[in-house]
C-alpha cells in the first residue's frame, strides 16, 4: 500500500489555558493521496478551518495541537522546527484563504506580491527581477486573468472579487505545491464567478497534478470539485467516503440532514427542511454522540457513549466509506477519540 501524501491521525487541537482547554478539533483522522481532492463540509464552528490551520501550523495563540500526528510525504509535520515548517509552506504545502482582501496587501501592486511568492518558493535560487516578472505574468495567465502585464501593475482594490481570488490562487501556486488547501474561497463570490473559479480550480488540478483539500459549507461546491468528502460535526468527522456515494446514500443522520437542508430547484417545496437545535458547547462536550440531541434517530446508547468509526463499505483507499454512528455498529475500526 502506498504512503498517503497527507496522513492525519487522531488530531486534537485546543484553545484556552492548560487548566481549561477547549477542544475545537477532537480526534480527527483522514488521509489524502497524491492528486486526490478531499472536501471537508460541516456547519460553521465544526472545526473545518481549525483542522486546516493545524496542518499548516498557522494557529494563533492560544490555539495548539496537543495530540495526534500530521505526516506529509511521510514526514512528521509537528516535529519540524519553525524554520523547516516555513520552508514547507508556500512550496510543497499552500493555502487559499476565504477573503482575498485579507490575503493581499492593499499598498503593493499584485505583480509585486506574486513575485515575492516566486522568490520565496525559489528557496535560495537566484531569480532576476525580469524572470520573476515573467513568471508572475505566466501565473496570472494560468489563472485566466486577461492582460496580465497590465493587471500586474494594479493594486488589489482595482480588481473585482473574483480577480482578487485568482491573484491569491496565483500566489498559492507560485511554488508548485503538492497539496493546496482552499478554505471556503468562494464565499464572497457571486454565483457566476463562483462557478468560473471552481472550474478553474478543477482544470488547474488536472493540469498541474496537485492534491486538494477544499473546505466549504456548500454541498454543491464540494460535489463539483472533489473526489471524496469528509463531514465534520462538533470537532469530529462523522462520515467520509466518495462524494457521489455519500451524497446519494448518506450513512449518518447529520449528513442526511445537511443534504435535506440544501435547496433543490427540481423540487418545489414551500419550506426547506432544517436541522433543529444547535451544536453542543465545545466547553462541555457531551459523553455520547455529539449529534444525539438533534438527531431524529436518537437511541439510548447515543447519549451514553461516542460510537466507534465503522467501515460501511470496504474497498480501495479511494472507495472506502466510514461513519461514526450507532446505526452502523458492525465493523468498528476503533479510531474515535474519547
Amino acid at each position: 500500500m502506498s504512503t498517503p501524501l497527507l496522513d492525519v491521525r487522531d488530531l486534537k487541537t485546543v484553545f484556552g489555558t492548560d487548566s481549561n482547554p477547549v477542544a475545537a478539533v477532537d480526534g480527527v483522522s483522514f488521509s489524502v493521496d497524491s492528486g486526490q481532492s478531499l472536501g471537508i463540509i460541516g456547519e460553521s464552528g465544526s472545526g473545518k478551518s481549525v483542522t486546516a490551520f493545524s496542518i499548516l501550523r498557522l494557529l494563533s495563540s492560544p490555539g495548539r495541537v496537543v495530540s495526534g500526528s500530521i505526516r506529509f510525504e511521510g514526514e512528521d509535520v509537528l516535529a519540524l522546527s519553525p524554520r523547516e515548517m516555513s520552508r514547507l509552506r508556500g512550496r510543497k504545502l499552500s493555502m487559499i484563504l476565504q477573503d482575498p482582501m485579507a490575503s493581499l496587501n492593499p499598498v503593493f501592486r499584485v505583480g509585486y506580491q506574486i513575485e515575492e511568492a516566486i522568490r520565496f518558493a525559489a528557496d535560495g535560487e537566484k531569480i532576476s527581477r525580469a524572470q520573476a516578472r515573467e513568471r508572475s505574468e505566466q501565473l496570472l495567465r494560468m489563472v485566466r486573468i486577461p492582460e496580465p502585464s497590465i493587471r500586474a501593475r494594479q493594486y488589489p482594490h482595482q480588481m473585482s472579487g473574483g480577480m482578487r481570488q485568482r491573484v491569491v490562487s496565483a500566489i498559492a501556486l507560485a511554488g508548485n505545491p503538492r497539496l493546496l488547501i482552499a478554505d471556503e474561497p468562494t464565499t464572497s463570490l457571486d454565483v457566476t464567478t463562483q462557478l468560473q473559479f471552481l472550474d478553474l480550480v478543477s482544470e488547474l488540478r488536472a493540469s498541474l497534478g496537485f492534491a486538494l483539500i477544499f473546505i466549504s459549507h456548500d454541498l454543491g461546491v464540494i460535489e463539483r470539485v472533489c473526489d471524496r468528502v469528509a463531514v465534520m460535526y462538533a470537532g469530529r468527522l462523522v462520515e467520509s467516503g466518495p462524494v457521489a456515494e455519500v451524497f446519494r446514500d448518506p450513512a449518518h443522520p447529520y449528513t442526511r440532514g445537511l443534504l435535506q437542508s440544501a435547496p433543490d430547484i427540481s423540487k418545489r417545496v414551500p419550506v426547506l427542511d432544517s436541522i433543529k437545535g444547535q451544536p453542543p458547547d465545545p466547553r462541555t462536550w457531551p459523553a455520547g454522540c455529539r449529534f444525539a440531541a438533534r438527531c431524529p434517530d436518537q437511541m439510548d446508547v447515543c447519549l451514553q457513549a461516542y460510537p466507534d468509526v465503522t467501515v460501511v463499505a470496504a474497498g480501495s483507499t479511494s472507495t472506502v466509506r466510514e461513519v461514526a454512528c450507532w446505526l452502523h455498529p458492525e465493523v468498528a475500526t476503533g479510531t474515535h477519540a474519547d
